[in-house]
C-alpha cells in the first residue's frame, strides 16, 4: 500500500475552510417551520402538524421535535396522541437530566447547537399543563391530577437545577441575578386544580388552590403585570337545576429566539464588548459597549460570538368574548401570560448563558492563537494571512446562537365561568382588536351541559 503524501503547510488553510462547510450541526436549522405560523393564524393546525412531522430531526433535536408535535397534536384535538408524544419528551427530559452532565464538556469546547436541545423552564412546566388539559378534554380526571402533582415537584427541582447552574460556571458574573428561580407558582395551574378539587367536592382544597393563585400574583408580579381575575363565585355551590360552564381560551404564541452578535476585545483582566443588532431590512449598528472584569484575561484578543434573545411574536387580540345562546355575551379575564413568563425566566437564565459563551469563546481564540504561531512561522506571507483569516472564521463558525425553542405554545391564557340552567345551549368564542373590531369567531358550539360536570371548554386563536 502507498502511502498518502505528507500534509503540506500549503494545505492547511484549504482543510480549514473545507472544515468551515461541515459546520451545520453548530447552527440552528429552521426550514421547516416556514408557513406553520400562518397556518396557525388560519386555523389549520393540522395542516401545521403534517408539515412538522415530515421532517426528520437529527437526533439532538429529538425532544424539541416532540415538543412541537405534541403541542400541534393538542391544537388539532387529538389528545390521545397529544398524551403519548408530550409523555415521550417528558420521558427524554428526565433521561437528560440524569445525563446533564456529560453535555457540559460539548457546551464549554464547541457551542450549545452541538448538544442535545435542553427545554426552556417554561416548555418543562407548560408540557404538564397541556397534559392535564388533554386528559381532562378525555374525561380522565385522575390523570390530570397525575400531571399537576408533577408540575408542582417541577417547580421544585427548577429552584434546585436554577441554583446548581451557578455552580458549574467557570467564571461568576458580578452582575449576575439572584440564583433563585423567578417561578414558584403557575396560576394556570393553580386555576386547574382548582377545577379538579371543586368537581370532587373537595372544597377545603380548593381554597387553598385559590389562595395560592393569588399568591402567584401577589409574590411574582414581574411575571403577572396585570390583576388576578375575579373568582368571587368559583366556590359558591350551584341549585340542582344549574350547572357551570367553564371557559379557557388561548391566543398568540410565545416567543422566539434570534441572534444578538457581540464583538469582543480584551486588554489586561478586562473584557470590552460591543453589542450589535440587525434589523429586518439588513442593516446593522452599534447599539452600546459594556466592559466587564475579567481577572487573568490576556489583552489582544478580539472575536466575534453570537447570544440568543427573545423577539415576541405580536398578536391583535386584546379582548375575548363568548357569545351563549346568541345573546349574552360574557367577557374572559387575563390568567396567565405564557409570553411574559417565557419573556422574565429566559432574561433570568441569560447571565449564565452570556458567561458560558464568552468562556468558550476565549478559551478557543486563546488555542488558535497559540497554535497559529508554529502553524504560520514556515509559510509565506500570503499563506500565513490565509491561515490566520481560516482559522478566524473556523472560530466565529462554531460561535452560533442556539436558537432552538419550542414553537407551538400559547402567548396568553384567559378563562370566564358561567352558571347556566342545566340543558343544551350554543357557544362561541370571538376575539377582538384593541379598537373592538373583531377578528376571529369560532364556530358555534351545541353543549348539552349536566349538574356536577366538569364543563370546560377550550378555544385558541393562534395569531
Amino acid at each position: 500500500m502507498v502511502a498518502p503524501p505528507p500534509l503540506s503547510t500549503r494545505d492547511l488553510p484549504f482543510l480549514l475552510l473545507l472544515l468551515l462547510t461541515s459546520c451545520s450541526s453548530l447552527r440552528t436549522h429552521q426550514i421547516h417551520y416556514g408557513g406553520t405560523d400562518t397556518l396557525l393564524r388560519l386555523g389549520q393546525p393540522e395542516t401545521a402538524l403534517e408539515q412538522v412531522q415530515a421532517h426528520t430531526p437529527p437526533k439532538k433535536d429529538q425532544l424539541l421535535h416532540l415538543l412541537d408535535i405534541g403541542m400541534l397534536q393538542h391544537w388539532s384535538g387529538q389528545h390521545t396522541h397529544s398524551n403519548q408524544t408530550l409523555e415521550h419528551a417528558r420521558q427524554q427530559l428526565e433521561k437528560q437530566r440524569t445525563q446533564s452532565l456529560t453535555s457540559i464538556p460539548r457546551r464549554l469546547l464547541i457551542n450549545d447547537n452541538a448538544t442535545d436541545y435542553t427545554a426552556q423552564h417554561n416548555e418543562e412546566i407548560y408540557l404538564h399543563i397541556f397534559k392535564a388539559l388533554n386528559h381532562i378534554a378525555l374525561h380522565q380526571p385522575d390523570s390530570a391530577w397525575v400531571e399537576i402533582r408533577q408540575l408542582d415537584q417541577k417547580l421544585i427541582q427548577l429552584q434546585t437545577d436554577y441554583q446548581a447552574a451557578y455552580q458549574n460556571l467557570p467564571h461568576t458574573p458580578t452582575n449576575a441575578p439572584t440564583a433563585h428561580h423567578p417561578l414558584h407558582e403557575s396560576a394556570l395551574a393553580r386555576w386547574l386544580g382548582m377545577l379538579l378539587y371543586r368537581n370532587e367536592g373537595l372544597w377545603d382544597d380548593m381554597r387553598i388552590d385559590q389562595n395560592r393563585l393569588l399568591t402567584a400574583f401577589n409574590q411574582q408580579q414581574q411575571l403577572y403585570p396585570f390583576p388576578p381575575p375575579n373568582l368571587h363565585t368559583f366556590p359558591q355551590p350551584t341549585q340542582p337545576q344549574q350547572t357551570r360552564l367553564t371557559l379557557l381560551a388561548f391566543h398568540g404564541l410565545t416567543p422566539l429566539k434570534e441572534a444578538q452578535t457581540l464583538t469582543v476585545h480584551t486588554e489586561k483582566d478586562l473584557i470590552l464588548l460591543a453589542n450589535s443588532h440587525t434589523d429586518d431590512l439588513g442593516r446593522s449598528g452599534l447599539t452600546g459597549w459594556n466592559i466587564l472584569p475579567w481577572p487573568g484575561i490576556n489583552p489582544g484578543l478580539h472575536l466575534k460570538i453570537q447570544l440568543p434573545q427573545l423577539r415576541k411574536r405580536p398578536t391583535q387580540v386584546a379582548t375575548i368574548k363568548a357569545l351563549i345562546n346568541q345573546q349574552d355575551t360574557h367577557t374572559l379575564q387575563s390568567l396567565e401570560s405564557l409570553q411574559t413568563i417565557t419573556h422574565q425566566t429566559f432574561k433570568q437564565h441569560r447571565p449564565l448563558l452570556y458567561v458560558r459563551t464568552l468562556t468558550r469563546a476565549i478559551s478557543k481564540a486563546l488555542a488558535l492563537y497559540h497554535a497559529n504561531e508554529p502553524l504560520t512561522h514556515d509559510m509565506n506571507q500570503g499563506y500565513a494571512a490565509l491561515t490566520r483569516l481560516s482559522l478566524g472564521l473556523l472560530l466565529d463558525q462554531t460561535e452560533n446562537a442556539d436558537l432552538r425553542t419550542a414553537r407551538f405554545f400559547p402567548a396568553h391564557a384567559s378563562i370566564a365561568e358561567i352558571i347556566l340552567p342545566a340543558g343544551t345551549h350554543t357557544l362561541q368564542f370571538q376575539y377582538f382588536a384593541p379598537d373592538g373590531r373583531l377578528l376571529h369567531t369560532d364556530p358555534p358550539r351545541t353543549l348539552h351541559l349536566q349538574p356536577n360536570q366538569l364543563n370546560l371548554q377550550q378555544s385558541a386563536y393562534l395569531n
